[in-house]
């Protein structure tokens, strides 16, 4: 899935979420819950997650690997600036292949 694919999921469930009146704005804290909560999870199956956080510009990239990590596999990966619409779209990244 490419970022464009995850954004595009992103943006449906936001609708989604905003229609039924369920939506709750994820705060930065709640991102690094769901974040730990995916490294635990990569410790018992193939699954591996791995996180960048650069801050002098403020960004987190993450790439996800279905099948485990191979230096010639693929991965789904999101960059994105931790503003209000970064953190949110990282956060559902994670909590969709969760």
């Amino acid at each position: 899935m490419s970022v464009l694919d995850s954004y595009y999921c992103f943006n449906i469930v936001l609708h989604h979420q905003n229609e039924t009146n369920l939506f709750i704005m994820k705060t930065l804290n709640d991102l690094m819950k769901l974040q730990a909560e995916a490294i635990e999870s990569s410790k018992y199956s193939l699954e591996d997650w791995f996180f960048s956080f650069s801050g002098h510009v403020n960004k987190m990239k993450i790439n996800y690997y279905f099948t485990g990590w191979k230096s010639d596999g693929h991965s789904d990966s999101i960059e994105q600036t931790l503003n209000k619409e970064g953190i949110q779209a990282l956060y559902w990244f994670i909590k969709t292949r969760l």
